[in-house]
């Protein structure tokens, strides 16, 4: 996978929310932070970017795990997770870890990031046959960005985690395991991305139930992408109903962890996409959940995967590349101002 974009002044200027002049100001300072072509400032150091962002909003550099997933497939879920990943190495520092994991038997993401299946994956940590320094593999060409692969072997996860006690304690031990292990390198701060199949799995459950356990300290939130058509609205609410559920029966507080849902590819010129929203917004489990900040349509946003590039190169035009950043924000709980 190619190496993350870092942030142009124009676009820290419009998440930070300070005018061109002021930023300038600061940006002379920090020369040794910018990255300058032909004397221009082509890209701020992510290390920068934190700096300013964490001044009003150090919530935004809290350890965060973001599990994305619905029921219904083909709606952008695996190009949203590895997009909200790049939008956070965009304005987090190096120094900090961003760690994907690849939930699901079809390896959608895994070969998305590396062109091919990973030797090992989530079943094999699970049956303690990999450690997990032998699990978590770096992104070639990415700073500071690693993956936990999957390969078909995951379809057997259900099985390895049938049990309740497996599902309640599984994936919570995967991240404590994660946080431990960059502790011990010197990272303090964690962000983990999860891409799940798109289904109510054992392992979604145990991911669910794994983040619904760590205190407000760690930013936790459940993103459900939602597709503008009848199909996308019902994944969505399925979804919604089943966490409900599952928190209930495992005695968890519903406002354990974070729920949004959002527009993964939002197009209105088409007819009906007004319709959709209509039906969202008036839909009260739905409309409560719903975030502020949908992702635009893109016909290249197909073709991202297909050429192994990220949406900061092909769509950096389109805008998409800034609703995910919005998103992001939003997600960790900064919501821009109009």
């Amino acid at each position: 996978m190619e190496t993350v974009q870092e942030l142009k002044p124009v676009e820290l200027s419009r998440i930070a929310q300070i005018n061109k002049t002021t930023l300038n100001r600061i940006l002379q300072k920090e020369q040794d932070q910018l990255s300058v072509i032909n004397n221009r400032i082509r890209g701020i150091s992510p290390e920068l970017v934190e700096e300013i962002l964490k001044e009003k909003h150090p919530h935004l550099y809290n350890s965060s795990i973001i599990l994305t997933n619905t029921t219904t497939g083909g709606v952008g879920k695996t190009s949203a997770t590895i997009s909200l990943a790049y939008s956070a190495r965009r304005i987090t520092s190096r120094k900090t870890p961003i760690i994907l994991i690849d939930a699901d038997s079809q390896s959608s993401l895994t070969t998305q990031l590396t062109k091919e299946v990973g030797e090992y994956a989530l079943i094999d940590y699970f049956e303690g046959k990999v450690s997990i320094k032998d699990l978590i593999k770096p992104v070639s060409g990415t700073d500071n960005i690693y993956l936990i692969p999957s390969n078909l072997n995951n379809i057997y996860l259900d099985k390895a985690l049938a049990k309740p006690s497996a599902i309640k304690s599984s994936m919570k031990k995967l991240f404590d395991d994660i946080f431990e292990n960059f502790k011990n390198e010197g990272s303090e701060k964690v962000k983990i991305f999860v891409d799940f199949p798109p289904q109510l799995s054992s392992i979604f459950s145990s991911a669910v139930l794994g983040i619904a356990q760590y205190s407000n300290e760690i930013t936790k939130v459940l993103a459900i992408p939602l597709r503008a058509d009848n199909f996308g609205v019902r994944g969505a609410e399925i979804t919604i109903s089943e966490v409900d559920e599952l928190l209930e029966t495992f005695s968890i507080p519903k406002n354990a962890i974070n729920i949004t849902t959002f527009f993964s590819s939002l197009d209105r010129r088409v007819k009906t996409t007004a319709d959709i929203f209509k039906m969202v917004m008036t839909n009260p489990e739905l409309s409560k959940y719903l975030n502020p900040t949908a992702i635009r349509y893109s016909s290249e946003l197909t073709k991202t995967s297909f050429r192994n590039e990220t949406i900061y190169t092909r769509l950096e035009k389109s805008g998409v590349s800034d609703d995910y950043t919005d998103l992001l924000l939003s997600i960790l709980g900064y919501q821009l101002e109009a």
